[in-house]
């Protein structure tokens, strides 16, 4: 696409031919206002007339890139994911005038299928004790049923050729999966799950683990596997009345597409579409960004799900209302779901439950229900993320009006504390991308440092707000309400708001 003529356009122009609108971003354009105070002078006039905090190519140290990478284990793609999602921002491209960041690909997604019966499982790291193909090939039975992981696929090495002659004479009896195919724990716990199926009649089966699989060894491979298998037996011999989740790689859904395929061109600015509205909850997908400021993709598909959080258990808030109708979608590869352990029960306030391909709803964690649940392996990965859900509802401006920003400054002249206005917008958004915010706020409160997992050139250190600051919020928030600027929706999470923030301590 084309668009070098378009450069001469402001960011305010008014259009309807769509790639005229790309250059067109509303947010960019609110600037505000100024009054004559003892307050030490702020207004940096070039920053304002210049658009400096958007119209700039940043610049990211790469040192703090390779610290990322190894005290996190990311490769050099996710850490730039990670830059892209909360930042808003896209790694620069030289090519082009208008452009997207790399695209994400499909994520793991999880689907369920009974399995009434699971038979005694004995483990074996590396070697298979006392045990051999050509022992078990004399048995009129076969012997006991042998699940067996090698690196390649060739059939080199001795034991792979005795095997090959066991399988011939008792088919499917003993499997070997190879890491060359099955290159993934979820690959291979989904073949390891298939074979518990296919021998659920068996009093006991073997799982040998030899290889190395993406760097790990059997005993790292075999904690991996029985993490995926880890549900709460009831009755006798591991008899289970839990579904076992599956893993399927690189799915690509009609909602993954949706986000991922739609052209840029045929995206919406957000504050375009939104602003000036009646509020509602915004799907926000922190993944796919653009050098030309928030975009919509397409005004269909559901939000990204955010981490379980749990804050509310640590504060001992009881009577949290979960909103379990809202259907979420995982579009990432970096975002990987795993099942919650008996641990998780006790500490998470709420997990996920599969509702479909690739679909979640937020569930709670029940005696009945914890064997289905999951949460999201690495919940750092979206540290940050709180922020862009709170800047994307900002669009609606409530506690931005111009009377609203002039008693917020006369507040904080007179009293020495400002407003958030994060948590002002936060609560417009859907509940588990709200909770993520509030999960923040008590990460950042309780350890007086920055929620990012890499160094930002925030403005300040510590603490974002006082608990003054927050209780600001509050009120103003609670004032808004009773003006009927908050949707009946937010006014669950308000009441969530409301208690988090009269249980922090000071």
């Amino acid at each position: 696409m084309d668009i070098t003529y378009l450069s001469r356009y402001s960011d305010g122009v008014k259009t309807k031919q769509p790639t005229l609108k790309l250059l067109k971003t509303r947010q960019r354009s609110m600037l505000g206002a100024f009054v004559v105070t003892d307050a030490k002078t702020n207004i940096d006039p070039n920053a304002i007339l210049m658009r400096k905090d958007n119209a700039k190519i940043f610049t990211v140290s790469i040192n703090d890139v390779r610290k990322l990478m190894a005290t996190k284990k990311y490769s050099f793609e996710k850490t730039l994911a990670y830059y892209e999602a909360v930042t808003q921002i896209p790694h620069a491209n030289r090519k082009l005038f208008a452009y997207t960041n790399r695209k994400h690909d499909p994520p793991n997604a999880s689907i369920t299928r009974d399995v009434t019966y699971i038979p005694e499982i004995i483990w074996y790291n590396n070697s298979w004790v006392n045990n051999s193909w050509v022992r078990n090939m004399m048995k009129n039975d076969g012997g006991v049923p042998c699940f067996w992981t090698k690196d390649n696929t060739a059939i080199s090495d001795p034991f792979s050729k005795s095997w090959k002659i066991y399988d011939e004479k008792f088919p499917d009896r003993g499997w070997r999966i190879t890491y060359d195919v099955h290159d993934s724990i979820e690959k291979v716990l989904a073949q390891l799950l298939d074979f518990l199926e296919m021998h659920k009649d068996e009093k006991v089966v073997h799982v040998w683990i030899q290889g190395t699989l993406n760097g790990k060894d059997p005993k790292t491979v075999i904690k991996d596997l029985q993490r995926g298998l880890e549900f709460n037996a009831g009755g006798d011999n591991g008899l289970f009345d839990n579904n076992i989740i599956d893993f399927v790689r690189g799915q690509r859904t009609s909602e993954y597409l949706e986000l991922w395929h739609t052209p840029l061109e045929d995206s919406i600015d957000v504050w375009d579409y939104y602003g000036g509205k009646t509020p509602v909850r915004i799907p926000v997908i922190p993944w796919r960004v653009s050098n030309l400021g928030p975009r919509i993709y397409s005004r269909s598909i559901p939000p990204q799900l955010f981490p379980p959080t749990h804050f509310a258990k640590a504060m001992n808030i009881t009577d949290v209302k979960l909103t379990l109708t809202e259907v979420y979608c995982n579009y990432s590869e970096f975002v990987e779901m795993v099942p919650i352990n008996s641990d998780d029960a006790l500490f998470l306030d709420f997990a996920w439950m599969p509702v479909g391909n690739n679909l979640y709803t937020m569930a709670k964690i029940t005696e009945a229900t914890k064997g289905h649940l999951l949460k999201v392996k690495d919940p750092d990965f979206f540290n940050g993320c709180g922020s862009v859900v709170t800047s994307a509802h900002a669009c609606f401006g409530i506690g931005r009006s111009n009377i609203d920003l002039i008693n917020q400054l006369e507040r904080k002249l007179n009293t020495g504390h400002s407003t958030s206005g994060h948590m002002i917008a936060s609560v417009l958004a859907f509940q588990s991308q709200f909770m993520w915010y509030l999960q923040e706020v008590f990460n950042n409160f309780e350890r007086g440092s920055s929620v990012y997992i890499t160094k930002f050139a925030e403005p300040g250190s510590g603490m974002y707000h006082s608990i003054y600051e927050y209780r600001n919020a509050i009120h103003d928030m609670k004032t808004a309400d009773k003006s009927k600027l908050y949707p009946n929706y937010a006014r669950n999470n308000l009441d969530i708001c409301e208690k988090f923030v009269s249980s922090l301590k000071l």
